[in-house]
């Protein structure tokens, strides 16, 4: 996922409660929003927490990581709102990306870079 998009997604989460530091929690109305959206929940691991975060150094802000944010990558290729770039860690958002993000997720095109 581009840094734009996975830092854009997490600015629109709810601001965790807990202070000194970010702990994310996927709510019951995040798993029924994902499953339409097209994520198999059911695949993500268990043995550990599937809704992490990171902090993305050429954003300077945290970002969607771990088996959630991959899952979250998989299903945007597969819609074809992300595309790989020429080098292996390169992908661009595509113009049906960054409609449907922010029509998804609410994600404003301005956060998009």
């Amino acid at each position: 996922m581009t840094a734009e998009v996975a830092a854009g997604m997490v600015n629109e989460l709810p601001k965790p409660a807990q202070a000194g530091g970010s702990v994310y929690v996927l709510t019951p109305h995040g798993r029924t929003e994902l499953a339409a959206f097209g994520v198999d929940l059911q695949r993500l691991p268990r043995r550990r927490s599937s809704v992490r975060y990171c902090v993305d150094w050429s954003e300077g802000r945290h970002h969607l990581a771990g088996p959630l944010g991959a899952a979250l990558t998989a299903r945007m290729f597969a819609l074809e709102w992300l595309r790989h770039g020429k080098y292996r860690r390169v992908v661009h958002l595509t113009a049906a990306g960054r409609e449907g993000l922010a029509a998804t997720f609410g994600v404003p095109a301005d956060q998009l870079g």
